[in-house]
């Protein structure tokens, strides 16, 4: 619940804000691929280029590039799709440490490579390894240049439909810290469509530019709420999605709010839907803490104007502040005074 207050609490500043500069507050753009299923926000400034070809001879759906960057081989990152229905039972039927192991085999097939470290997530629609290591590529030259080494970040998403997205980026050491840090900003914008409410930030398109030429206003899903009652279906979760739909992003204000709600939102509550997942008795006690705000939401059904988007948003934020911070704060008070009477 005092998370909830604090939550609440930067929406209020939020609300006040965001809409004096709500483009600032955007890094990056969407790209959404309507053929392969996906969106990613890709950073700020960085080459799209679809259909690559690589030295290999493999291709893929997109790559991203830093054209900004000094370095002779610049930063990016692409990805490949591929689809096979038995794979995902395959690597289900095994133990996360045989798992482990069989990937890390499979991809150390060159004396080039050096695998940093490896995680494997199982999800029960989804399995999730995150690898890092250190490649010594061979470019062919004749200078004192023809052997580099670069670090790479590949991330493969195995869905239980048989879709496997494979996300790698190429980097120098050089300029890993800093490359690395906005790809993995991008990794977490990575949605599949119809896996919305994965571990995975999910991202609101509203009011972002896309690469493609449809743009989607669907917005992301409530994590935390939908978790909690168990489906995107449950009335909860259709009020604040109504509200956000109908309401909030009918408006300059409310899109700017909802905007900067995103950016703090999915900041958390993947890991709090995950561990609603794993402890029955911590759902119900999120249960309970989401009741009493989401009472308090259904005011925001009776706002149709930008002024009324504005008037009864900082009403419920000062209702909800008053719930979750205030009405505990008077009972602290409260007992530490009585305690304090006592001993005297």
């Amino acid at each position: 619940m005092f998370k909830l207050g604090i939550v609440s609490l930067i929406f209020l500043i939020a609300l006040m804000i965001v809409p004096i500069n709500f483009v600032s507050a955007q890094s990056g753009n969407l790209y959404v691929d309507n053929d392969y299923g996906f969106k990613i926000k890709y950073p700020q400034g960085w080459e799209v280029t679809e259909n690559p070809v690589f030295g290999t001879g493999g291709s893929g759906i997109v790559a991203f590039m830093d054209t900004s960057s000094n370095s002779k081989y610049r930063p990016n990152f692409h990805i490949m799709y591929d689809k096979d229905s038995e794979i995902f039972d395959g690597l289900m039927s095994i133990s996360d440490k045989e798992l482990e192991k069989m990937l890390s085999s499979s991809i150390d097939s060159s004396n080039n490579l050096k695998i940093l470290n490896m995680d494997v997530k199982k999800f029960e629609d989804r399995i999730i390894m995150d690898t890092e290591m250190i490649v010594s590529a061979d470019i062919g030259n004749s200078s004192d240049e023809s052997f580099i080494k670069m670090k790479k970040h590949s991330v493969i998403y195995y869905f239980d439909t048989g879709a496997r997205y494979t996300i790698v980026s190429s980097i120098m050491q050089n300029d890993y810290d800093y490359a690395n840090s906005k790809f993995e900003r991008s990794l977490q914008t990575f949605v599949v469509n119809g896996y919305e409410n994965s571990p995975q930030r999910v991202l609101d398109t509203s009011s972002e530019s896309t690469s493609s030429n449809t743009s989607s206003k669907e917005g992301g899903g409530c994590l935390i709420a939908t978790a909690a009652y168990g489906s995107e279906m449950a009335p909860q979760v259709q009020l604040l999605r109504e509200i956000r739909d109908n309401q909030l992003l009918n408006t300059e204000a409310g899109s700017a709010f909802m905007g900067t709600f995103n950016d703090v939102y999915y900041s958390f509550s993947p890991t709090i839907a995950d561990m609603e997942r794993e402890s029955p008795m911590f759902k119900e006690i999120v249960k309970l803490g989401l009741t009493p705000m989401l009472s308090s939401l259904s005011i925001m059904e009776n706002a149709e104007s930008e002024s009324e988007v504005l008037s009864l948003g900082l009403s419920v934020i000062a209702l909800n502040l008053g719930m979750y911070l205030g009405i505990p704060a008077i009972v602290i008070i409260g007992i530490k005074n009585k305690f304090r009477k006592i001993r005297l």
